[in-house]
């Protein structure tokens, strides 16, 4: 019986030390996307879909530690995250081209061809790759233009530096997938 009294007490205490711990606050903001294809589809929408969310949610990327969450809606969205078979893309009006992803009104449209196997000047993973287009091409929607890297070899590009072509468009930075907290 002692022993039952004991171990209650230790719960009750790690449940009043529990709940006083903050297990997170609620975003400060909520933004919506769906996800659309257009064009013939070859790679796995579910993968594409579980890829975005996961890029979208790191605490690395435009979601501010938390303070921002995007979140997928199947219906009316603020923007659409569009998979886009490479030939379509430029159906979406300039600057979009059928070799590279793009943003367009509320659309950020992201090259199936690009989306499946990177581009040739592209160091890293197709994973790492993946998650720098979503993160550029949202950060165009959320109103960010081109950057160019301003520091030395050493230094991470900007994700708003065209990373994608490589060379003087990323400059002489490295490559880099998130945002830079000056973004």
């Amino acid at each position: 019986m002692k022993r039952m009294a004991s171990a209650l007490a230790v719960l009750v205490l790690l449940g009043g030390i529990l709940g006083a711990c903050d297990v997170g606050a609620p975003p400060e903001r909520v933004i919506t996307y769906r996800i659309a294809t257009r064009g013939q589809i070859t790679a796995d929408l579910a993968q594409f879909a579980q890829h975005v969310a996961a890029t979208l949610a790191d605490p690395r990327g435009w979601s501010a530690g938390g303070a921002i969450q995007f979140r997928q809606v199947p219906g009316p969205a603020q923007f659409t995250i569009v998979l886009a078979q490479a030939s379509t893309v430029p159906s979406f009006g300039s600057p979009c081209s059928s070799a590279w992803s793009c943003r367009s009104g509320s659309n950020v449209i992201i090259n199936q061809d690009r989306w499946l196997g990177a581009t040739p000047t592209w160091p890293y993973s197709l994973d790492a790759y993946q998650h720098y287009v979503v993160n550029h091409e949202v950060g165009h929607w959320m109103g960010l233009g081109h950057s160019n890297c301003a520091g030395g070899f050493w230094d991470r590009a900007p994700v708003m530096a065209q990373q994608s072509k490589g060379g003087s468009a990323k400059g002489a930075c490295r490559f880099n997938v998130w945002p830079k907290p000056d973004e």
